[in-house]
């Protein structure tokens, strides 16, 4: 996915972003916490961590091949408290995005389509990056992060797991078998890049 360097002095996030290949995502989305009406501003020393979690999003966007609307990107511990997320939230960390498929693009692009298709991304990058992926019962958000040193992730197994197994041509139960890095391994040497 490319390096990433910390920001210059004087530096703006969006001057950052763009600086790192982020082209379809604004500072302003990336500093929104929707549920709370919020737009805060992550300190300079958190802004490497949105990186991976951006260009996940940019790869899910190509191969969705429509815009995503951020839903929640930073939250400060406060507003984090204030929504009811995790209070390990990667939001907090400023290294977590929610993308929603805009309501306009819904009939075109299913949930069930979508979140293979996070998958997707998820698969091609597990295996060399400490990412998460969480898909919502709501079909058309997904969650991406990045966790270094923490291994790759994925949660809600109950709506990740049937995704998985489909786009792996595998069963539940073998999938369980695999750890994230072989699942990510798999994907690779039968599909190629997404």
């Amino acid at each position: 996915m490319g390096r990433v360097r910390p920001p210059h002095d004087g530096e703006s996030l969006g001057e950052y972003l763009t600086a790192h290949g982020i082209t379809h995502f604004s500072e302003r989305e990336v500093r929104t916490a929707r549920r709370a009406n919020v737009i805060g501003l992550p300190p300079r020393v958190l802004w490497r961590n949105i990186i991976v979690p951006c260009r996940l999003g940019e790869a899910l966007r190509r191969l969705a091949g429509c815009p995503l609307v951020v839903g929640n990107g930073y939250r400060d511990a406060a507003v984090n408290a204030t929504v009811g997320g995790a209070p390990r939230s990667r939001h907090v960390a400023f290294a977590a995005l929610d993308l929603d498929v805009p309501r306009s693009r819904r009939p075109a692009l299913s949930a069930g389509h979508y979140n293979r298709l996070a998958a997707r991304v998820w698969l091609e990058h597990a295996e060399d990056l400490d990412i998460g992926l969480g898909l919502y019962t709501s079909g058309h958000r997904i969650h991406i992060d990045h966790r270094p040193g923490r291994g790759p992730a994925y949660w809600s197994r109950p709506l990740v797991e049937p995704v998985f197994a489909d786009v792996l041509g595998c069963s539940r139960a073998a999938l369980r078998r695999m750890s994230r890095r072989q699942m990510s391994r798999q994907y690779r040497r039968h599909e190629g890049p997404a």
